[in-house]
This record gives structure tokens, C-alpha cells and sequence, in this order.
């Protein structure tokens, strides 16, 4: 996301929005298992007929049943496929970008043309569709549920991974190595805990179970790889070309980005949002007119209200392209201003 605005300024706007939309998120996430909860729905039900290992991963399918009329919980349906699609798509892109580019391009096939590369990006993003559903199939045989699996991959995965890319941007002093490092000891120690029965007790204190808890994926594996990351630069010194490139990153890092750089796109370019806006305005019309449905005055109430809001987010969008891009051409004409 940081990678379509214009400046700096503009990037720090897109981490707040960020910010702010991962604080409420959650809240809009838990809603409908809290509310299953409450109410006491069956879920056991549910989960039985669509063969779900975990039943409390029926809560929204039931209450959406339960509580959505005919039309909305199609719009529900729609909305999580087209949500799903649109991530895979994005991160299909991006993993096939990373393989081709930085990986075929650079190690094994430097003199490649756009067209070989351009097939190689195909040709990978197939691959990682292949092995996504896969880990589909895979995944959906897990006793403890999807949801319980992904929280295991997280600790064992992603938390390794993520030190060395977040601290790499404030930690200078590392060894080109120490990234490698950090990670496979956190893959090492979480999957032997998973699967090896590994685990660590020390002064009373159940540091590391088998299963780990989510709590000790963060705090004991976490820990340990962001130790395994710092260490060395503490004890080697950098030095050679890649202290000179270690330095020439950090400086760029701090050096702020010029729109001259980016600039290659117009400040009033603003046509993907305002075909967005007008198409949110006629899904908007057309969910409208489920209210016209042979449903009771609730259902039909419902239908109308998700309709509206569309519609309403919609022309919201538009009028926000339409101040944008009023705003940009007086800054054009007041370069003083």
C-alpha cells in the first residue's frame, strides 16, 4: 500500500488509515462469534453438515442464517469470495514478481528478456495457485480447525520472518547472514515443538509446551530469533562491501523520497477511483431492489439498508475524487500557496 502515493507525507497518511482500520477491524471480526455466543446458537449443528472439525468456526454461517434475509446472505457469500479472490490475486502477483524477478533474474538467468520473464511470472504464478489449494485440501482435514492451524503457522512462520524485516529497518549492526539465521531458528524451534514434542521449562515457568501456546510463539520464539537476529552484530564487526551497502541503505533510508522519483503518475490522476465509486453506486441500486422481494418488512429493511450504504459509499468516493482533484489543480495554479 505504501507504494501508490506520491510522497512521504502521503505514505504516513496510509499508516494511520492503517492503523486506525487494524484497531477497529477486530472488533467487526469478533462481532458475529460474540453474538453467536450470546445468543446460544447451535452450532454444533451447523458444523456437522458441512463436515467442519471445529465448531465454533460455524458461528458466522449460522448467524448469518440465521439472522440475514434471501439477498443479503447471497451479498455475503459474494463479498467473501470476492475478498478472497482479490487476496490471492494480489499476493499471487506479488510472491510470482519476487520469484521472477529477484530470484530468476538475478541468480539464475540474468540475461533473460521480458517475454521469457514475463512467461517465467506466469508460469510460477500457476505453480503457487497449484500449491495453494493443496494447502487447502490439507488444511481443511486439520482436527483443530482453520482457525487454530493459522495461528500455529503465524507462530512458527511468520513471527520468525517478521523480526528481521522490521528491526532490519532500525537495527544496523547485523551480519549478512543473521536474518537467515534468526529465521530458520525460530522455524526450527517451532516446528520441533509442533511436531517433536520440544519443550523448554525453566525456573517453574513453562517457557515452551508442545503444542506452544499463541502466547509462547510471540514471547519464547519470538524472543529467541530476535536475539539469535542481534547478537551477532554485537560481536562481529561489519565490514567490506557489505558495511558499504549496510551504510548506503541506511542512508537512503533516511534520505527522504523526492516526488521526482516517483512522479509517474499526474496528482489529479484519480480514474480507478471514480470507476470504483460509480460501480460501489450501482451494486448499490441493484441490492436496493431486493427490498421489492416477497420477504417480511424486516428482511426487506435489511436488504435496503446494505443497499443504500453501498450507494452512499459510493457517491462518497466520487465527491472525495472530485475535491482531490479541485484541490490539486489550485496547488498548480498557487505554487505559493
Amino acid at each position: 500500500r505504501y507504494f501508490s502515493v506520491k510522497n512521504e507525507k502521503e505514505a504516513k497518511k496510509v499508516a494511520l488509515i492503517g492503523l486506525v482500520l487494524l484497531t477497529i477491524a477486530p472488533v467487526i471480526w469478533l462481532l458475529p462469534p460474540v453474538c453467536a455466543q450470546i445468543l446460544g446458537l447451535d452450532l454444533n449443528f451447523v458444523s456437522e453438515t458441512l463436515h467442519m472439525h471445529a465448531p465454533e468456526e460455524a458461528a458466522y454461517v449460522v448467524f448469518c442464517l440465521k439472522y440475514l434475509p434471501v439477498g443479503a446472505m447471497g451479498i455475503i457469500l459474494s463479498a467473501m469470495l470476492s475478498a478472497t479472490m482479490s487476496s490471492l490475486s494480489s499476493n499471487f502477483n506479488a510472491f510470482a514478481a519476487v520469484i521472477t524477478d529477484d530470484i530468476v533474474k538475478q541468480l539464475i538467468w540474468k540475461k533473460a528478456s521480458s517475454k521469457a520473464l514475463l512467461v517465467v511470472g506466469r508460469i510460477m504464478t500457476l505453480l503457487l495457485g497449484g500449491l495453494v489449494i493443496i494447502a487447502a485440501v490439507i488444511m481443511s482435514e486439520h482436527p483443530g480447525g482453520i482457525f487454530q492451524l493459522m495461528l500455529d503457522f503465524s507462530g512458527v512462520v511468520i513471527i520468525p520472518a517478521g523480526i528481521p524485516i522490521v528491526m532490519g529497518l532500525f537495527y544496523k549492526p547485523t551480519p549478512w547472514w543473521s536474518g537467515i539465521a534468526c529465521y530458520l531458528t525460530g522455524v526450527v524451534v517451532g516446528v520441533s515443538a509442533l511436531y517433536f514434542d520440544l519443550s523448554i521449562t525453566f525456573g517453574g515457568w513453562s517457557l515452551l509446551s508442545s503444542p506452544p501456546t499463541f502466547e509462547q510463539q510471540i514471547f519464547t520464539i519470538g524472543t529467541l530469533s530476535a536475539i539469535v537476529y542481534m547478537v551477532p552484530g554485537l560481536l562481529i564487526k561489519i565490514k567490506g562491501g557489505y558495511a558499504e551497502r549496510l551504510n548506503a541503505f541506511f542512508t537512503k533510508l533516511d534520505t527522504p523520497v523526492s516526488e521526482a522519483e516517483v512522479g509517474d503518475s499526474e496528482s489529479t490522476d484519480v480514474g480507478s477511483y471514480r470507476v470504483t465509486g460509480w460501480t460501489t453506486v450501482g451494486m448499490g441500486v441493484a441490492v436496493s431492489a431486493l427490498s421489492l422481494l416477497n420477504l417480511p418488512l424486516t428482511g426487506r429493511m435489511i436488504n435496503l439498508s446494505i443497499g443504500l450504504l453501498m450507494a452512499a459509499f459510493g457517491l462518497g468516493l466520487i465527491w472525495m475524487c472530485k475535491v482531490g482533484v479541485n484541490r490539486a489543480r489550485q496547488n498548480k495554479n498557487n505554487p505559493i500557496q
